[in-house]
C-alpha cells in the first residue's frame, strides 16, 4: 500500500464537502423511535411500531435525501439485473 500524505485539515474540508447520507439518520431516528415504543407501549402496538418503521425506512429515507442534497432515487440500481438492458 501506498503512503497518502495528506493533512488532517485537508482530511477534515474533504469530509466536510461530501454529500450527507440520509439512510443512517434515518435507521437511527427509526430504532430510536421503536426502542422508545418498546419502553412505554404495549406488546401489540410495538409488533406494529416495528412493522411500520422497518417498512418505511426506505420512503423516509428517499424524502429526507432531498433535504440533505443526497437523491437516492437518482441513483442506478446495481443490486437487480433482469435482463432487460
Amino acid at each position: 500500500m501506498g503512503h497518502i500524505d495528506r493533512t488532517l485539515e485537508g482530511q477534515r474540508e474533504e469530509f466536510i464537502e461530501r454529500e450527507f447520507l440520509a439512510t443512517p439518520l434515518v435507521g437511527i431516528l427509526i430504532w430510536l423511535i421503536i426502542g422508545l415504543a418498546g419502553l412505554v407501549l404495549p406488546i401489540k402496538a410495538v409488533v406494529w411500531t416495528l412493522f411500520i418503521g422497518t417498512s418505511s425506512t426506505v420512503y423516509l429515507g428517499l424524502f429526507i435525501s432531498k433535504f440533505t442534497g443526497y437523491s437516492l432515487s437518482a441513483q442506478p440500481c446495481h443490486f437487480v439485473d433482469n435482463g432487460l438492458r
